[in-house]
């Protein structure tokens, strides 16, 4: 990882967690909102998106998930379902609720609020990314997991269709998720390097 990282643009600063996310945009903030991101599309992250349409904690499955798959999958879906939010930003849309907790929450929460203020949206050249898991560790209610996105999502204006960012970027992201009632929540997020290509972290 010897590149250089890449800061992308202070319109879409939002700091923690959430995954947050959109078209290679934020600030320096350590925290990130939701995989925009965040990540490096992989068959098996791919696949094990689609399997988790569903809550994990309801899975019903033969052979019992252990702790990490069921945190992968959270993380997973909860990057998808963000990605689908932005495409209409709505600060209060239940799903933000049932997904994240804590810093996350309101970062998620006040980028929703912001986007919905100035009009924008999120579009995607072809598909949302879909993160790829570099590493899983669990401790009891609380899990914290490495991904990797390449993001190339559009901030697009609502009103004309202008383009507000386009950038490519590749982040390196580090994640806390909860366990509550349940159910991994997502916490917070931190973005540890970007790249100014879709190269990907590993490159």
């Amino acid at each position: 990882m010897a590149r250089t990282p890449h800061h992308g643009s202070a319109a879409l600063a939002l700091g923690v967690v959430v995954v947050l996310l959109l078209a290679g945009c934020g600030d320096g903030d350590t925290e990130d909102p939701g995989p925009r991101a965040q990540v490096t599309t992989s068959t098996t992250a791919a696949s094990a998106a689609s399997s988790e349409a569903s809550d994990v904690s309801t899975s019903t499955t033969a052979t019992p998930r252990t702790p990490e798959e069921q945190v992968k999958a959270a993380y997973l879906r909860i990057t998808k379902e963000y990605f689908t939010l932005i495409q209409q930003p709505d600060p209060t849309a239940p799903v933000i609720d049932s997904n994240y907790v804590g810093a996350a929450l309101k970062s998620v929460r006040d980028e929703n609020s912001r986007y919905a203020l100035n009009e924008w949206t999120v579009r995607f050249p072809k598909e949302p990314p879909v993160p790829e898991i570099l590493g899983v560790q669990v401790d009891g209610g609380e899990a914290t997991i490495s991904t990797c996105i390449v993001d190339d999502s559009q901030l697009v204006s609502a009103s004309d269709g202008a383009i507000v960012d386009n950038d490519v970027v590749s982040k390196l992201f580090d994640a806390t998720l909860r366990l509550v009632n349940g159910r991994w929540l997502l916490e917070s997020q931190e973005r540890i390097q970007s790249w100014p290509d879709a190269a990907g972290c590993r490159a």
